[in-house]
């Protein structure tokens, strides 16, 4: 009995793990898109600074 109290701990543990990784790469992603989105608005404001300039 106490081996399977064990095994299921283990794989709620393995469960939680799984879980906590996707997170984490779900976290990275978000992070990296939130960076190419401002390298792309800051590329916009200087296209738009620079036609304005030329006007």
């Amino acid at each position: 009995m106490e081996r399977k109290i064990i095994l299921e701990q283990l794989q709620l543990l393995e469960k939680i793990r799984r879980e906590h990784e996707w997170v984490v790469i779900e976290q990275k992603e978000a992070e990296e898109e939130e960076k190419a989105e401002v390298k792309l608005e800051s590329e916009a404001t200087e296209l738009a600074t620079d036609k304005s300039e030329e006007n």
